[in-house]
């Protein structure tokens, strides 16, 4: 197995590194297009990913916040396999309250993650917060909290634009059928 070197590390540890410029929210935009054209083929081949995190987005080079490879295709499974089953997968803070509920999993499922990505890489650093996080920090309010839907409240240090956070936030729709698909 051979694998490209991708130098630029995680987008996990670029969004929360001090030592350089937060990435801009246009920097931001052209990151999720190709994540959203990556995930469109990989479900238009049939298949789930259920592994999106910022840890799994992987920058090709530590000059540009562009250019990326989507890794931790561990959990990725055939879109009939995920329909089929009721596996608790994903990581924690990314799992979407459809794979949460044991309800049926799908393409939306893999959007939810990209939403959560989304609201992580726009919230300023030292406030970094996945959106569901709970106070107490018990996972099982998390899980509540990602259920009902229940959003943490934007930081009033978020600079992004309104157009950015109503984004973010029609992702987070409950019910899958309303919530955008690629």
């Amino acid at each position: 197995l051979i694998l490209e070197r991708c130098q630029g590390g995680e987008l996990f540890h670029r969004i929360d590194d001090e030592a350089r410029p937060p990435i801009s929210e246009d920097a931001l935009r052209v990151l999720l297009r190709e994540l959203l054209r990556t995930v469109h083929q990989i479900h238009r081949l049939g298949y789930l990913h259920r592994n999106i995190q910022l840890e799994n987005l992987l920058l090709v080079s530590s000059q540009s916040d562009f250019s990326f490879r989507l890794a931790g295709y561990n959990l990725c499974c055939t879109l009939e396999h995920a329909a089929a089953t009721s596996e608790l997968c994903g990581a924690p803070g990314y799992i979407a309250p459809e794979i949460i509920s044991g309800g049926k999993v799908g393409t939306p499922s893999d959007v939810w993650a990209i939403g959560v990505c989304a609201y992580c890489a726009l919230s300023p650093r030292g406030e970094f917060f996945y959106p569901f996080e709970a106070k107490s920090g018990d996972m099982h309010d998390e899980m509540k909290n990602s259920l009902a839907g229940k959003v943490r409240p934007w930081s009033r240090a978020v600079t992004a634009s309104d157009e950015a956070k109503a984004f973010v936030g029609s992702i987070f729709e409950v019910d899958t059928t309303r919530r955008p698909t690629i």
